[in-house]
């Protein structure tokens, strides 16, 4: 299973190899979890009727063997972001207006170290490859920008336009937009399970 297979390239790739191993590809189903209709129509061009498109990893069938792989998924999944003030030690959701002198911006405005982020869409894709994971053999890789720091603060949220940094709130709906992942929150959610961090260059 890939999740967020973008046009398909890696899985094509991957299938490559495959092919040069019958007996391995004729054992594998391989599910794409992806929900844009548009993304879904290059993927079947590139990849033909070799894969099932499914748009959440707990649809896809039980298996004794199962391999996962994200390659840039965790960091487009949604945050949560939280105002700490380190004196009351309360944290408060951060929010969002609009005004027709500024137009859309954060309130209020705090320093980027006071911010906090969560991403409860991550733990919850992460629960569900620990379960399947705990039912039988396999793995996942996970291929992501992030950090792994236990206490990690900061304001990570970013959008790119045509290959340049933008406000988040310029060219809604068309830049991409992603966060660093917490490497660390995903490896404590994954215990027992064994786990490795490293860099993309090792």
């Amino acid at each position: 299973a890939e999740l967020g297979p973008g046009r398909g390239t890696l899985m094509a790739d991957m299938m490559r190899t495959f092919k040069q191993f019958p007996d391995f590809l004729k054992r594998l189903s391989i599910y794409l979890v992806e929900i844009c209709p548009a993304l879904m129509q290059q993927q079947k061009l590139l990849l033909n009727d070799d894969i099932i498109h499914i748009p959440t990893l707990s649809v896809a069938p039980e298996s004794d063997v199962t391999f996962i792989i994200a390659n840039e998924f965790f960091d487009a999944l949604p945050i949560e972001q939280f105002i700490f003030d380190p004196t009351t030690q309360i944290r408060r959701e951060r929010l969002v207006t609009h005004n027709p002198t500024d137009g859309w911006h954060f309130i209020p405005h705090v320093p980027h170290e006071h911010i906090i982020e969560t991403s409860e869409a991550s733990l919850n894709v992460a629960a569900e490859i620990k379960r399947r994971l705990s039912l039988g053999q396999g793995m996942a890789l996970i291929i992501d920008y992030g950090d792994n720091c236990e206490q990690r603060m900061g304001d990570t949220l970013q959008a790119i336009y045509k290959h340049q940094r933008v406000s988040i709130f310029n060219h809604i709906g068309q830049a991409d937009l992603s966060h660093h992942v917490d490497f660390h929150d995903l490896q404590q959610l994954m215990t027992p399970l064994s786990t490795t961090i490293m860099t993309q260059g090792e």
